[in-house]
């Protein structure tokens, strides 16, 4: 099995998703405010993240309710 190389821009999300299912805007702003506004992540940051994690099957997608937005989760391992 192949080691994975985690940075730490996907650790600070993954630790986000671990607590509960987040829209990519409210990641952005828990991560700043459990910064104390210190640390912003941009959008253009976060997006490439996701999609990352996701090729990577460590988060996924759920689709969004009437809306054109989707919430982030982390999948279960897979085998």
């Amino acid at each position: 099995m192949k080691k994975k190389n985690i940075k730490h821009t996907q650790l600070l999300v993954l630790s986000l998703l671990k607590g509960e299912d987040m829209y990519g805007y409210q990641m952005i702003l828990e991560l700043a405010r459990r910064s104390n506004q210190t640390f912003e992540m941009k959008e253009g940051t976060l997006y490439p993240v996701l999609r990352g994690l996701e090729k990577i099957r460590l988060c996924g997608s759920l689709p969004a309710r009437g809306a054109h937005r989707a919430r982030a989760q982390i999948l279960p391992p897979h085998p």
